[in-house]
């Protein structure tokens, strides 16, 4: 366990989540993952992570997941270039990201919005856990 308070990653089974867990156990972070109740957990299985299972488009899981933490890695999307109804993808990526960053807001977070892929939010924490990310 650390003092840092605990973390949790959204879309954590995917590749860039997966990469994103790592390195912030390897930090000495508590880490909890937000994965999808039939999705692959392979790729964390070196991990001594809590997993907890929900949607994105599910309020009550998300505020579950975002419960008692202290930073959320927001990394959970449809990747998908194409599908038969394409709202499935619009409900994940935009609806998902709304219930996320709603969820944080109940839990009282203070907000610190950044583009997914960018490092410098994650180097930023990893080399000051007191600082907040940068916007």
């Amino acid at each position: 366990m650390n003092t840092q308070g605990k973390v949790l990653v959204t879309g954590a089974s995917g590749f860039v989540g997966s990469a994103v867990a790592h390195k912030l156990v390897e930090a000495g972070f508590s880490l909890r993952a937000l994965v999808r109740e039939k999705g692959p957990y392979s790729n964390l299985a070196d991990l001594d992570i809590e997993f907890i299972e929900g949607d994105l488009r599910d309020r009550a899981s998300i505020d579950r997941a975002v419960a008692g933490v202290r930073y959320v890695f927001h990394v959970a999307a449809d990747y998908r270039l194409w599908a038969p109804d394409p709202g499935e993808i619009y409900a994940t990526n935009l609806e998902g990201t709304r219930n996320v960053m709603q969820a944080a807001l109940r839990a009282g977070f203070d907000m610190h919005l950044t583009k997914p892929a960018d490092p410098t939010v994650l180097e930023n924490l990893l080399s000051d856990p007191k600082r907040p990310p940068a916007v």
